[in-house]
């Protein structure tokens, strides 16, 4: 949701007022976003990063239709 409201303005999909869910719902839908959204970071020595990756996709595997989208660091060669 704050994602969205950083590309959109709550009148585009609703008048005044709190969003109902149905309304929260088509938005989501049309921007491609679910009502969760999380970003973090590993930092760590590659195979470090590479152990607690694999436990974050294990936790996350049980959750119905989760996605992970990964973007290694450019610099993934320089350690910490």
């Amino acid at each position: 949701m704050q994602w969205a409201a950083g590309v959109s303005s709550h009148k585009q999909w609703y008048g005044p007022g709190a969003m109902p869910d149905a309304a929260i719902e088509a938005m989501a839908s049309k921007l491609g976003i679910g009502r969760w959204n999380l970003r973090f970071c590993l930092y760590s020595p590659e195979a470090l990063v590479k152990a607690r990756r694999d436990v974050i996709h294990r936790r996350f595997s049980s959750i119905a239709d989760a996605e992970l989208i990964e973007s290694p660091y450019a610099h993934a060669d320089v350690e910490p």
